[in-house]
């Protein structure tokens, strides 16, 4: 048998020299910013060559986790590419967490939690005076 003429094991190999490729750092290099923006943070990740379902959200208590795997179409194997947790603090809501991907890039909205004018309360500020 010549193994050159055996098309779906020569695409099964390059398959898995492409993922191979991509775990050690080739072709998904991932870069992942933070920044606040008005009424809450966010979270940008870019991810050349990756496409939308590759990407997965979990919310887990405040624990956002992001990660990416590559479905193969043989033997049905999923190879992780990138894992990603942040913790969240208790002031962001975490009922309106928002998510778009577009241009190779993955968008995450973090927003704060509105406050209620029950939550409100001034503080008063006293004078201490010193005792000579």
């Amino acid at each position: 048998m010549n193994l050159l003429n055996n098309r779906k094991l020569l695409r099964s190999i390059i398959e898995q020299i492409d993922i191979i490729q991509s775990i050690n750092g080739g072709s998904v290099q991932t870069q992942v910013n933070m920044k606040r923006v008005y009424q809450g943070f966010e979270v940008t990740v870019w991810a050349p060559g990756l496409p939308v379902e590759a990407f997965n959200l979990m919310l887990e208590s405040n624990r956002l986790v992001l990660f990416t795997t590559l479905k193969s179409e043989y033997e049905g194997i999923n190879q992780p590419l990138f894992d990603r947790s942040f913790s969240l603090p208790s002031y962001i809501d975490l009922g309106r967490i928002d998510a778009f991907y577009e241009d190779q890039k993955l968008t995450v909205f973090l927003p704060f939690k509105e406050m209620d004018e029950k939550e409100k309360k001034k503080i008063d500020i006293r004078h201490l005076q010193k005792i000579s």
